[in-house]
């Protein structure tokens, strides 16, 4: 007689205590903007703005003048939250077995860490999206800075023949050299109040920053190519400009430049890194493994008259 194995796989020995998660990037653009804490629903960014009215002196008297104003905006913030139920037992029957508890009682699921930290680095990925793309009306929990920049007539607009070298607007970034272009457009269309605040910032998303880089080695401006560290880290300063350019996800694939102040761009949340802060609990009754983690989040500008965009086509 003799063991008769046809019927089996042949077991090959696997790292069953150690899966790789993926790289996926953070909530960037969030890092970069003002936070609004406290945020249950929706609240007001109370502004106020004041001219100031130079008269003769030399002589008695008050002569009033000048304009005071104050006014609102305000910052809305959606309810989310991400849950997920895991039976460990499910397990079982893979190389996943050895990671699991001893026994066939188990009160945490295997690989937890990894898990949780793989969860976390996910919501990050599509917070930073939302924040960008996010749009009540296509189902998301808020509107993101591309649509209330729709919505906004005094955002300042750069794809125009006005602002782009050689007096058309673009209609793509890919042709050589419109990349510089529009980024040229987006310096000359500023607003002069704010051209030299030293938080100001221009975003754009990875494809369109590597056509930047594309056409600034073309130019044979050596300090910036394929290879450098600008290409990699995703910023840099447009040479002739003083424009700082920072590549995020969250504009991936949308045909849009931004350039505002870090300081007018505002963040609302209930509390700070809520979406990182979640639970792993153990559930007696169905003997399962529960993720759950809720958070609150909006965007708005103070000041959208000061922002700037470079959109194909202009506006959208």
């Amino acid at each position: 007689m003799a063991y008769s194995l046809g019927t089996l796989t042949a077991y090959v020995i696997q790292n069953g205590n150690e899966i790789y998660t993926k790289a996926v990037f953070g909530a960037k653009t969030i890092s970069m903007m003002t936070p609004k804490v406290g945020i249950k629903s929706a609240e007001t960014l109370n502004l106020m703005d004041t001219d100031a009215v130079i008269q003769a002196g030399g002589t008695c008297g008050f002569n009033s003048s000048g304009t005071t104003a104050i006014t609102q905006r305000t910052l809305t913030v959606g309810k989310m939250k991400v849950q997920e139920q895991l039976c460990p037992p499910d397990l079982e029957a893979y190389f996943t077995q050895q990671a699991l508890q001893k026994g066939s009682n188990y009160d945490m699921i295997a690989y937890a860490k990894d898990y949780s930290d793989l969860k976390v680095k996910k919501i990050n990925a599509e917070m930073e999206r939302l924040v960008w793309q996010g749009r009540i009306s296509g189902g998301s929990y808020f509107d993101g800075i591309l649509r209330i920049l729709q919505h906004e007539t005094s955002v300042v607009e750069a794809n125009t023949t006005t602002y782009v070298p050689g007096g058309s607007a673009l209609v793509s970034f890919a042709t050589a050299g419109n990349a510089l272009k529009a980024f040229q457009a987006i310096n000359a269309a500023i607003p002069v109040e704010v051209i030299d605040a030293t938080d100001m910032n221009v975003f754009c998303g990875w494809d369109v920053f590597r056509l930047l880089i594309k056409d600034i080695t073309n130019l044979n401006f050596f300090a910036y190519t394929a290879s450098s560290e600008a290409a990699v880290k995703g910023e840099l300063i447009v040479p002739g400009t003083a424009l700082k350019v920072t590549a995020v996800n969250g504009l991936n694939g949308q045909n849009a430049i931004v350039a505002c102040q870090k300081s007018n761009m505002f963040f609302g949340t209930d509390m700070l890194d809520e979406y990182e802060k979640f639970s792993l609990k153990y559930d007696e009754i169905n003997e399962v493994v529960k993720f759950s983690v809720k958070w609150k989040a909006g965007v708005q500008f103070a000041f959208p008259q000061f922002v700037t965009a470079f959109r194909i086509p202009p506006g959208s």
